[in-house]
């Protein structure tokens, strides 16, 4: 049976880093979505969807698969129906500061300007998008605050062995 394993969430909440341990203990693919925005021209919606487009083409003939992802665009239901099984697994964190540092700390790397990193607006905009993480439709909830990722990664093991 062709099984996705979605892992998603707010940016820097780790899903990279759950995404690879599960991948190193089950031998599954990871399919990360910002790889294939970095593979394709254009901007905005148009961008996505040819990033959606290569992502869709690359995993349709995984028996298994690890999908890294924010769970927030109508593209991944596209790439679920090529699958007989899912499991959506988003992760949240409870401490939005601490979020915004790990995300500050993400843009620095990526050369942003500093005045985006600065502005509270970062704050406001990781806690709009957390009020939108708990309404989404999810097999498995973890707190990365609660439960560390090697935990996290076993769990998500665990329900896809039953």
């Amino acid at each position: 049976m062709k099984t996705v394993i979605a892992i998603i969430g707010n940016s820097c909440i780790g899903k990279s880093t759950i995404a690879r341990i599960l991948s190193e203990n089950t031998g599954f693919p990871v399919y990360d979505i910002q790889q294939y925005y970095d593979k394709v021209d254009g901007v905005g919606h148009s961008k996505e969807l040819k990033a959606w487009d290569l992502l869709g083409n690359a995993i349709k003939n995984c028996h298994y698969a690890i999908l890294e992802s924010s769970g927030l665009t109508d593209e991944e239901q596209t790439i679920y129906k090529l699958f007989d099984k899912r499991l959506i697994v988003k992760l949240i964190h409870t401490n939005t500061f601490m979020l915004v540092q790990r995300y500050k700390e993400k843009l620095s790397r990526m050369e942003f300007p500093l005045e985006i990193m600065q502005s509270g607006h970062l704050y406001d905009l990781i806690r709009m998008r957390a009020k939108i993480y708990e309404k989404l439709e999810s097999d498995l909830v973890f707190d990365v605050q609660k439960i560390g990722a090697e935990n996290i990664a076993k769990e998500i093991e665990l329900k896809i062995s039953l």
